[in-house]
């Protein structure tokens, strides 16, 4: 029998040593665990060869100006709107991670920062459509994270915004049905690097909907 305990570890153990495996170089904002293996399978034998598979998950860093093409027009926009709003911090960072730029807005302010870039005349966000959540155990505090796919017909551009909620509070508000009313439903089942028994909920004066995970 093996004295091997790897498969026992606990997530905040496994994050601990995120680090080691986070490859030389990598930019990233931080590190919030490791997958193991190709198809998540735990607790029997593995026949597909992908079972000694170590993989960090990372998140990418906070990215600098200029962002580059249209990028910059969009940033320069939101940025003068919430300005004027007194809302310069609803923007915690901005992240150009593999073509796509998304932009990390506290929840608190999450339905200002969507009527601006659905309403504003040189954003023009005018449809949602949908919205991904996962859940990241060991990302501590910011547990759940919600994140809205926009377009812009008018200006043919794609963004996203990105929210967190912690597990002991999971509830933003509801940017989909308040703000994009008319768009598709979003994506119910978020997906996490573990299955768990946490859930985000989408608060709003209409509809309560809950994005179970696991």
């Amino acid at each position: 029998m093996s004295d091997d305990k790897t498969g026992q570890e606990s997530d905040k153990e496994r994050g601990t040593r995120t680090q080691d495996v986070v490859r030389a170089g990598t930019t990233t904002e931080s590190a919030v665990g490791v997958r193991r293996g190709m198809f998540g399978a735990k607790g029997s034998g593995d026949t597909s060869g992908y079972g000694g598979l170590v993989d960090p998950i990372v998140f990418p860093a906070a990215s600098r100006r200029p962002f580059g093409g249209w990028f910059d027009e969009v940033a320069d926009a939101l940025e003068a709107r919430l300005r004027e709003g007194d809302l310069e911090h609803a923007v915690e960072r901005v992240v150009i991670h593999r073509g796509e730029i998304t932009f990390h807005v506290r929840r608190e302010d999450l339905l200002a920062v969507a009527g601006l870039l659905r309403d504003d005349d040189a954003l023009r966000f005018e449809f949602c459509s949908g919205v991904s959540g996962v859940n990241y155990p060991n990302d501590e505090g910011r547990e759940l994270h919600a994140v809205y796919h926009l377009l812009s017909m008018t200006h043919n551009r794609r963004i996203r915004l990105e929210v967190t909620a912690p597990d002991g509070d999971p509830h933003i508000p509801s940017a989909r049905t308040t703000r994009w009313a008319g768009s598709p439903s979003s994506t119910r089942a978020a997906r996490s690097p573990r299955p768990t028994s946490g859930g985000l909920t989408h608060d709003s004066p209409h509809e309560t909907a809950r994005a179970d995970v696991g």
